[in-house]
């Protein structure tokens, strides 16, 4: 009899047991199954976040990218107060020329080595450069004494290496006497013969473009005189005239002349 509610007592036991292990798993599995929907939704919302923010940092630099592409060297505003800089006081006339050149003594600009007329050689041509959106020249002595040699070998044919000279760009005049003020004028007026659209001269613009080159620094000047002319050699370096380069070196005018004059005070 004790065995048989032994039996019994036992077989009640395990039913129990049953019973609330089947009603505890199902909760417990919806509750795993919760957690996990949660990790899951908030690996998600981090991804989707990190997604966000890679992608607005992408669109800003290439906005900030388009922002570079289309910035001009100077614009307007920069290239009026460049100009007034480097007149440094100085009357601004009615064209570049005329404010270059009003005042040039023919008597005695031949003193210390053409030095008075080399000097009125680079500002125009740094005038002309500020105009068109590029930095001023500095005027190197190496160049200068290898731009005075060329120019001695061009009147009396003295011994002189041109490999000295194969990374400069080079512009070469012979003019009168009476021509002296219009040397860099000359080479200026290649400009009628570019293409700003097509990028291109032909080789037939080169005095301008490389008068205007933005990526050369620095300038020598030579001047030999045989009788009433003059052999005028300008080496440029780093050189312009560089095949595929010509959009980003040779620039629209930024700004008018005649404007410049108008805002002179």
């Amino acid at each position: 009899m004790n065995l048989f509610l032994t039996f019994v007592l036992y077989i009640i036991v395990t039913i129990h047991i049953l019973v609330v292990s089947i009603k505890a798993n199902p909760s417990d599995s919806e509750n795993e199954s919760e957690i996990l929907m949660r990790r899951k939704n908030s690996k998600q919302r981090n991804s989707s976040h990190r997604l966000s923010q890679s992608s607005l940092k992408e669109l800003g630099n290439s906005i900030r990218k388009k922002i570079i592409r289309r910035k001009s060297s100077l614009n307007n505003h920069h290239c009026f107060l460049s100009i007034k800089l480097y007149l440094n006081g100085r009357q601004i006339r009615n064209s570049i020329h005329d404010t270059v050149w009003h005042d040039f003594n023919y008597e005695n600009f031949w003193v210390n080595s053409f030095l008075i007329y080399k000097q009125k050689i680079v500002e125009h041509i740094n005038l002309l450069r500020l105009v068109h959106g590029a930095c001023p020249l500095e005027e190197s002595r190496k160049l200068d004494k290898l731009a005075q040699d060329y120019s001695q070998y061009r009147i009396n044919r003295k011994l002189f290496s041109k490999s000295l000279i194969n990374n400069c760009g080079i512009s070469k005049l012979f003019l009168l006497y009476s021509e002296l003020t219009g040397a860099v004028s000359t080479l200026y007026n290649d400009r009628y013969f570019y293409s700003f659209r097509l990028n291109a001269g032909k080789g037939i613009a080169d005095g301008f473009t490389q008068l205007v080159w933005k990526s050369t620094k620095s300038i020598g000047i030579g001047i030999a005189r045989s009788d009433d002319h003059f052999s005028i050699v300008l080496l440029f370096y780093p050189k312009g005239n560089i095949w595929g380069q010509y959009g980003e070196n040779v620039l629209k005018k930024q700004i008018s002349w005649k404007k410049t004059m108008l805002r002179r005070e």
